[in-house]
């Protein structure tokens, strides 16, 4: 059992999610291609595995590979992860008729105001190339950024993670946490 003293930036509650195991399933799709940040402790975790814990299977908690550490930033300030304002659906949800399991992007249109879905890696793309030569979009996931849409749909809100920012970490750090964000990101031509 986990004890009491383990990091709550790291444990989602379903509370009143009406469908426990498919949050947790789509949950589950991001431990290969988002890092997970926590603000309490000022880390960014590359290397992590969603599992449930509890009776009633309810809570879920991202344990960091414990023989990993090399896969854990320190010192990632707060002011340093910003919201976008994205967030990622799935495909079986969004598309009506569709059985295949994929992700879309979802994000308000600057014209209509109204919110436009499209394929998850061509979202990415428009993103990345409007963020570029700027900075790199670096996405990330904080705990809160699980959402739940009419208590059915799972939902995930995306944070991104501002490395300009980091003034503490040397260049050559920064350039290993882009690298690795990045990397984990390109999972995500994979899984969705």
């Amino acid at each position: 059992m986990l004890g009491s003293n383990i990091n709550q930036d790291l444990v989602w509650t379903l509370g009143g999610n009406t469908f426990p195991e498919a949050t947790f399933g789509f949950l589950k799709r991001f431990e290969a291609a988002l890092c997970l940040f926590s603000g309490t402790v000022s880390q960014l975790y590359s290397n992590y595995e969603i599992v449930h814990f509890g009776h009633d299977g309810r809570k879920l908690v991202a344990l960091p590979n414990q023989f990993a550490a090399h896969d854990t930033f320190n010192n990632i300030e707060s002011d340093a992860v910003e919201p976008t304002g994205l967030y990622i659906l799935p495909t079986e949800v969004t598309d009506r008729g569709c059985m295949e399991k994929g992700l879309r992007l979802v994000y308000r249109c600057s014209k209509t105001g109204k919110p436009r879905s499209i394929p998850l890696q061509e979202g990415l793309e428009k993103v990345r190339k409007k963020f570029l030569p700027k900075e790199p979009f670096l996405p990330v996931m904080i705990n809160k950024d699980l959402r739940s849409l009419n208590g059915k749909i799972p939902a995930m809100h995306l944070h991104r993670l501002r490395v300009a920012k980091l003034d503490n970490i040397s260049d050559l750090m920064k350039m290993d946490i882009s690298r690795t964000v990045e990397d984990k990101m390109n999972a995500f031509y994979k899984v969705s």
